[in-house]
């Protein structure tokens, strides 16, 4: 672990090389951190005040176009239903929160972006931290998957007001919170926990396989979710050669910093933690099985632990328009407007 780190500017960052800007989205931040790249994308509508309301996208248009389209094209319905921007607003400062979003492992920094669509006037940054998809892994030498969190999120031109996180990324979201990091309200979506392996005891080689299966398991789902609707066209067997070869790329070198960060948030300290939080897995998930759950909710009173039958542990993909109303009313009854930032 290094003491110190300096932290310089970074050009191409290895999952941002195709464009600055994308579908809206703009490349904010860059740095490198022990010769880590790191980037923040800001959603349309996010950035310094004042920022100009874009114009209402025609009817239509299919949804996920476009960060500025809402569900069917039109604008997004808000954070608790309030109107997002081009729902008629007049341009001027935002008044939702501001969301930073949290990838997980073997993922990008646009895993969240069906559900931000849907969180409409929030301004949301999404983080491209060094556990994306491709990565090499020897980040993990240098510092914890919370280190590196709380790294990007120094990064972010504005303070944060609430986390989205995702698997990896949530595991590192709850080990930063346990950490004293205070945020208005942070949900965690399908976080790997495991309350199960004494402190100063290594896991036993029955829990390692177990535990290398259920990463192996969620990876291998993550190339289906990420390939939407394309997922039904592709042969079977060509599919099952995908999975096979990326399995045999990240298992090898992703496994133990996987195992690491799994067993170490069983021993968080959470009893501390006062940021609300959310925790959203599916009953059959294997991150977050029902007596991890019943454990987790256990141990950390802050949260609120929902397991829905229906999620999958790509939910923040798979059933979007569900999670993103779970999220909005949550930031409802935790979060405060702020009708000015400066």
């Amino acid at each position: 672990m290094t003491a110190a780190t300096a932290v310089a500017p970074v050009r191409d960052p290895a999952s941002t090389r195709r464009a600055r800007t994308g579908a809206g989205w703009t490349q904010v931040a860059a740095a490198t951190v022990a010769g880590e790249p790191l980037a923040v994308w800001a959603a349309p509508g996010a950035g310094p005040y004042p920022w100009p309301v874009p114009a209402a996208p025609a009817d239509g248009r299919p949804a996920g176009a476009d960060p500025d389209a809402g569900a069917g094209g039109r604008p997004g319905p808000g954070v608790g239903g309030r109107p997002g921007p081009g729902a008629g607003a007049a341009a001027g400062p935002c008044a939702g929160p501001v969301v930073v979003a949290v990838h997980g492992m073997e993922d990008t920094w646009q895993t969240w972006r069906p559900v931000t669509e849907l969180l409409r006037p929030a301004r949301v940054y999404a983080l491209d931290l060094p556990w994306r998809s491709g990565g090499d892994y020897r980040w993990a030498a240098d510092r914890t998957p919370a280190g590196w969190l709380a790294a990007a999120l120094e990064l972010v031109p504005e303070r944060a007001d609430a986390l989205l996180a995702h698997s990896f990324g949530a595991g590192a979201a709850l080990a930063h919170l346990a950490d004293g990091y205070q945020v208005g309200a942070a949900v965690l979506a399908a976080p790997f926990y495991r309350p199960d392996v004494p402190a100063g005891r290594p896991l036993d080689e029955a829990g390692r396989a177990e535990s290398l299966a259920g990463f192996a398991e969620v990876v291998g789902d993550g190339l289906r979710a990420r390939m939407g609707a394309r997922a039904a066209t592709v042969d079977p067997e060509v599919f099952a050669a995908m999975r096979g070869r990326l399995l045999d790329r990240v298992v090898p070198v992703a496994g133990d910093p996987f195992l690491e960060a799994f067993v170490r948030s069983g021993r968080l300290d959470l009893r501390a933690v006062t940021v609300p939080t959310l925790v959203l897995a599916g009953s059959a998930d294997v991150s977050l099985i029902p007596a991890r759950a019943a454990a987790l909710a256990a141990a950390m009173p802050a949260a609120d632990v929902r397991q829905r039958d229906h999620y999958t542990h790509f939910c923040q993909l798979v059933q979007a328009a569900a999670v993103a109303a779970e999220v909005r009313t949550f930031f409802d009854r935790h979060l405060t407007p702020r009708k000015e930032r400066r």
